[in-house]
């Protein structure tokens, strides 16, 4: 893994034309613990990520996909009520990876699991709509 993280590194920083100069222990730690079910694919998708949405030089933690490495735990005091809906618990569900990735659709896509036009389509049923989406609308 080490090494396939190392070349696509260095592949993606090069093709989008963004200085990474490596990545941390505990992001590599993380990624060697991953058990990859989508092969060198999957992988390699998660590196051209991490090099296209990060703001450092040398890829965090922070930077990897949610689906890989959750940067939050579930709230079990915050459990949802005996009667909830399983569209009521998705609505939520939905709704709080948006907030947490401030309203960053491709990272809440990522973090649900779900491609993005699935996570559109249900922002649209669920009729959820971010502040700056909520002001230009009226």
């Amino acid at each position: 893994i080490p090494l396939l993280v190392n070349h696509f590194l260095a592949e993606y920083s090069r093709i989008h034309d963004k200085p990474v100069d490596g990545i941390s222990r505990e992001a590599l730690r993380v990624l060697t613990a991953y058990s990859w079910p989508g092969n060198v694919r999957e992988l390699k998708n998660a590196i051209e990520n991490m090099v296209v949405t990060s703001q450092e030089q040398v890829l965090e933690v922070d930077d990897l996909p949610g689906h890989i490495h959750p940067q939050q735990p579930l709230d079990a005091s915050r459990s949802l009520p005996i009667g909830t809906t399983i569209q009521e618990m998705e609505r939520e569900l939905i709704r709080a990876t948006l907030e947490f990735v401030d309203g960053n659709r491709r990272k809440a896509a990522e973090a649900l699991g779900i491609g993005e036009r699935t996570l559109y389509r249900k922002i649209g049923e669920y009729d959820l709509r971010t502040e700056g989406e909520e002001n230009t609308a009226k």
